[in-house]
């Protein structure tokens, strides 16, 4: 567990590492990415695999999509955060209170912790894939299936960046 400071002054959070993330935050978390369309979903995917240097998709998201992405952007950070220096309870209602500033830091911070909670069911891409005729599957692969040269960003976009279709 590690003590961060937030962007209003005094203000700090006490935040688990993903490791010791417990099976309801898990749950809750993957209850709301679940909600997510299968379309941005698979664009969010390929702007995280793209390579180094290239400009990511544009997401378009529909309302139903932005508020799974809400949903689980607040859900990574209650998983995570367990002590702030504000008066209001971690609970979704007292993360509607805090200060903007003070949010888009935890929600930066506690973000990656989604690999944690999913489960990331696509194929490796077929070029980075060795193949090896002793194993039962008929391939393996040396990597994640990411190469070194592609980028890694944020689990989920911060829903003020994406643009919304209706």
């Amino acid at each position: 567990m590690r003590k961060v400071d937030l962007a209003t002054p005094g203000a700090w959070a006490k935040i688990r590492d993903a490791k010791e993330l417990t099976v309801g935050g898990q749950r809750k978390i993957q209850q709301a990415v679940v909600r997510v369309s299968a379309e941005a979903q698979e664009t969010m995917r390929r702007n995280e695999k793209r390579r180094k240097g290239t400009d990511p998709e544009p997401l378009v998201l529909t309302p139903a999509d932005f508020e799974a992405l809400n949903d689980a952007n607040d859900a990574c950070v209650l998983a995570l955060v367990t002590a702030w220096s504000f008066e209001e309870e971690i609970t979704p209602e007292g993360l509607q209170e805090l200060p903007l500033q003070d949010y888009a830091k935890l929600q930066a911070i506690c973000a990656p912790a989604v690999r944690t909670a999913t489960v990331d069911f696509s194929p490796p891409d077929p070029k980075e894939v060795e193949v090896d005729p002793n194993t039962p599957f008929g391939s393996s692969s040396g990597s994640n299936g990411h190469s070194e040269e592609e980028t890694s960003t944020v689990a989920f976009p911060i829903t003020n960046s994406a643009s919304i279709s209706s």
